[in-house]
């Protein structure tokens, strides 16, 4: 098995839990703000849209893009982080899953789905296929993507040109991949319409 990046379970958590989710400020407001700045601006307002924050750790993306108007379902495979984000959240609605056995959710649901931080937790290149094959399964014909996640020369299994998340992800959409540094210096944007 290619190891792609840091596999997560069911109870997983990273760093100090009375800290943060991750080993980097995610609990940082102006981090998710600046997130959700960046989906509007590829993607346009989000507010009536129908979204799912595939990954959504402690809530926060999910928090901000719902005070911004969007109908928000965040799922994450830690129950932990489901937990957290219910408690700091509890008018969103949140769910313990993991999306590489499936999502819990209808064929073209979706008009808006987000992925910051997920497809480089994925343990190989086919878990990461499985996974994109479930976003294409839950967004809608006429719905958005935005996946923004860790790619390096080193990474030689992440898609990292349009033409391969093209084939690779949403075939027949069109897709805008390029490196923009929100996470990590290199973080690489992929949108998706």
């Amino acid at each position: 098995m290619t190891y792609i990046g840091e596999p997560y379970d069911e109870s997983y958590f990273h760093g100090n839990r009375d800290e943060g989710y991750t080993d980097y400020a995610s609990i940082n407001p102006a981090h998710w703000v600046a997130i959700a700045d960046d989906i509007e601006a590829q993607i346009g307002p989000v507010s009536g849209l129908d979204t799912l924050d595939l990954g959504c750790g402690f809530g926060f993306l999910a928090n901000e893009l719902a005070n911004r108007g969007a109908i928000v379902q965040g799922v994450d495979i830690s129950s932990y982080a489901i937990a957290q984000a219910q408690s700091r959240f509890p008018s969103l609605t949140f769910i313990q899953t993991d999306a590489v056995l499936g999502l819990p959710f209808k064929v073209n649901y979706f008009r808006l789905v987000v992925a910051v931080g997920v497809t480089d937790c994925m343990p190989d290149e086919a878990a990461l296929d499985i996974l994109l094959d479930e976003v294409n399964r839950v967004l809608h014909p006429q719905g958005k993507g935005y996946i923004l996640g860790s790619t390096t020369s080193d990474d030689p299994y992440f898609v990292k040109t349009p033409e391969q998340w093209n084939n690779k992800v949403i075939g027949g959409r069109d897709v805008v991949s390029e490196a923009v540094g929100h996470m990590l210096p290199w973080d690489t944007r992929v949108v998706v319409s």
